[in-house]
């Protein structure tokens, strides 16, 4: 082979590993880019909401936080009891709520509820503590306050004598019965959830989820499970188990947070005009550490 070819075919040769290299550099530069956008996908799409943000190590643009669920756990105050009744009404506006209140629920109704709760919360505040979810994206003009659930919990940290026990009964029964209530039963509905209570945990220290509910509208949203979560971490403070009844729709929510069904309330529905059955599990999350 003469010079010219030679000379001729190695500038071909480092074209040509010239343009190689290049190549495995672009691959290499793309595949860098393709991992940044991956992660960034990967956060944005199993990430909980949080305040942190990714960031190019390169260029440092700051890319956009996750959406924030505007949903905030706060205590109920006085101001806010109306628009806990109007939530309670609507949860509640099935079967259980009809036999209570079989003709209507009206204003007087309404009135008398809220007047007793409000006489026992300012009498108990240590034991009585009711808590909403409040959702801020709703409009300031919104008639609930931006309440969209709600929760009463009962603290009872120490030991209550039967004699105890009796008094608190008779404390409940001096308030009465709203005008058109079903005072038969009524006295015989919570009386069986009274009295299952006393079967199940006598006068031992236990936190008592009352009333669990979240609006209509707002169901799926993790409102519950912030009232549990709360709930809970106060009973673990204390050392203290939970109990709660529940409707066989709310009890796999329950069970995903430690709750046991340790029974059921013995009450026949078709005694009360019903054909067919109101389960309601009786429930109870053991004390942190395993104590009942």
């Amino acid at each position: 082979m003469d010079s010219a070819a030679e000379d001729s075919r190695r500038t071909a040769s480092a074209f040509v590993n010239r343009g190689a290299r290049q190549f495995r550099g672009l691959v290499s530069e793309s595949y860098r880019v393709f991992q940044l956008l991956y992660a960034h996908s990967r956060f944005h799409r199993t990430s909980p909401p949080s305040t942190h943000h990714f960031s190019n190590p390169s260029s440092h643009a700051t890319l956009e936080p996750p959406v924030i669920m505007p949903l905030e756990l706060h205590p109920l105050v006085e101001a806010d009891l109306e628009a806990y009744d109007e939530i309670m009404k609507e949860a509640f506006s099935g079967e259980i709520f009809n036999l209570m209140y079989p003709s209507a629920y009206t204003t007087a109704d309404r009135d008398h509820y809220l007047a007793k709760s409000l006489r026992q919360w300012r009498k108990h505040p240590d034991t009585i503590k009711k808590m909403k979810v409040v959702d801020t994206d709703l409009p300031d003009t919104d008639p609930l306050h931006k309440i969209i659930g709600v929760a009463d919990w009962n603290f009872y940290p120490r030991a209550r004598s039967p004699e105890e026990l009796k008094a608190a009964d008779e404390e409940g029964k001096d308030d009465g019965f709203a005008p058109n209530a079903n005072v038969a039963f009524m006295e015989h509905f919570f009386g069986l959830l009274g009295e299952s209570k006393k079967r199940i945990l006598g006068g031992k220290p236990y936190v008592y989820l009352h009333i669990l509910v979240t609006h209509p509208k707002h169901h799926r949203r993790g409102v519950g499970k912030m009232q549990l979560q709360w709930g809970i971490e106060q009973a673990e403070k204390l050392g203290l188990p939970v109990y709660l009844e529940s409707s066989p729709m709310g009890r796999p929510l329950y069970e995903r947070v430690g709750f046991e069904t340790l029974d059921w309330l013995d009450f026949d529905a078709k005694k009360w005009g019903l054909d067919h059955d109101l389960p309601h599990a009786l429930m109870l999350r053991p004390a942190k550490g395993g104590q009942k």
